[in-house]
């Protein structure tokens, strides 16, 4: 979609760009997806850089879209420590059904607290 917009919308000089950003710190990310310091930790040693982006990393990105890179159109920047290199995101776990069933068990674990 990001390609074919650029395409249709270059002739009235609106450039079309997307990020894609891989697992960064954010209390949304960290209840809803890696509730446990497991699950954590098993994505985290999953990226190449063995860490996850901090939320400015993938907010200054976000100056693909500047004046400064008033050529690129049409592009998708990936921003997840390499991890798309070499297997997506979804295989970031040994076993999705594992980690699915972890994450639910985290979720009723805190919820019983409250």
């Amino acid at each position: 979609m990001t390609r074919t917009l650029a395409v249709e919308w270059a002739q009235h000089n609106i450039r079309v760009n997307a990020i894609a950003p891989g697992p960064f710190d954010s209390q949304g990310a960290k209840v809803r997806l890696w509730p446990t310091e497991e699950i954590e930790a098993n994505i985290r040693n999953k990226v190449p850089l063995k860490r996850f982006a901090g939320v400015e990393e993938v907010a200054q990105a976000a100056l693909s879209g500047s004046p400064y890179a008033s050529y690129i159109t049409g592009e998708c920047l990936t921003i997840d420590g390499g991890a798309w290199l070499g297997k997506g995101i979804g295989d970031m776990v040994e076993n999705l059904d594992e980690f699915v069933q972890m994450r639910e068990a985290a979720k009723r674990a805190k919820r019983e607290q409250s």
